[in-house]
């Protein structure tokens, strides 16, 4: 036990060191660009699917790649109509507008290979993103009408955390599945039930972090709870996923379900209501990167 605090200790210090030293150097346009181009997170859905492939044992290369720059290309639009709207509070404002030119090539590009893997897509895939896409834009944009104002889904109360975990969870596991030409059974419908727990647990902190600017009509997890619930919630769901994982992971494998909780463990034992953006952005986000990263390293020297 103390070496597991010792060790979560450490990489939290890094990552806060990380940050401090961040603003002085060229580290801070480096990171600024990798952040608010969405690579980071798209490199976490990329990372995401290839992890479920890992687990379910199929090839995910295209699939994971397809989800990656869909997930580059919709993000930025969708943060570019969220600038639009909430003008000069967002502080990606003004890296967007100088570099607004770079980034639509770079998501044209993008574009254009999405378009070149669709091709090779099953149909039925293709039709199984739609639902997800749906509330994906639903949830930022506008476009419903909720107590007689059109708001965004993530406006409504209790939904947001919920519309992630479906989302994620649906586009990670079904799409893949689906893309694969992989035969549904009911454990891959465990492991989507284990993907949307674990993308829960994964939004907390981004809640936690939020609760001091979202307005107390979202309803969030912290909100409804306090952050000592909250914190008590995301470990039982964790030790959910564990316990599933018996069922639904080989026991070969259980070494990185096991990485992956202790990833997950300690990102949200750390993250509190003031926590800095680089720790839940850069270390948050980044979680599932990490756990791809290693189990590359692993396989490498196994």
């Amino acid at each position: 036990m103390n070496k597991i605090k010792k060790a979560s200790t450490t990489v939290v210090c890094f990552c806060e060191l990380m940050c401090y030293f961040a603003p002085m150097s060229a580290i801070e346009k480096i990171t600024k660009g990798y952040v608010y181009s969405n690579l980071h997170v798209s490199l976490a859905a990329y990372s995401t699917v290839r992890m479920t492939g890992f687990f379910l044992g199929f090839d995910t290369k295209n699939s994971a790649l397809f989800v990656g720059l869909s997930c580059l290309v919709s993000y930025n639009f969708i943060r570019w109509v969220t600038i639009k709207k909430e003008g000069n509070s967002r502080p990606e404002k003004r890296w967007f507008q100088k570099h607004f030119k770079r980034l639509i090539f770079f998501n044209m590009l993008a574009l254009a290979v999405l378009v070149y893997l669709l091709r090779g897509l099953p149909w039925q895939s293709i039709l199984a993103l739609f639902p997800f896409f749906i509330i994906a834009l639903l949830y930022e944009l506008p476009l419903i009408k909720w107590s007689g104002r059109r708001s965004s889904l993530r406006s409504v109360p209790g939904l947001k955390i919920f519309c992630i975990a479906f989302t994620w969870s649906g586009v990670a596991v079904l799409f893949s599945l689906l893309a694969a030409k992989q035969p549904l059974r009911h454990t891959h419908f465990l492991f989507f039930f284990q993907q949307f727990l674990l993308v829960t647990v994964w939004t907390l902190p981004f809640d936690l972090r939020d609760l001091k600017h979202d307005p107390i009509e979202l309803r969030t997890i912290p909100q409804v709870l306090g952050v000592k619930n909250t914190k008590i919630t995301g470990g039982v769901l964790l030790i959910l996923y564990g316990l599933i994982s018996c069922y639904t992971v080989p026991f070969s494998r259980f070494g990185m379900v096991f990485l992956l909780l202790f990833f997950l463990g300690i990102f949200l034992i750390f993250s509190k209501r003031d926590q800095s953006v680089c720790y839940t952005t850069l270390w948050g986000e980044g979680i599932p990167v990490f756990w791809f990263v290693s189990k590359i390293v692993i396989d490498h020297f196994a």
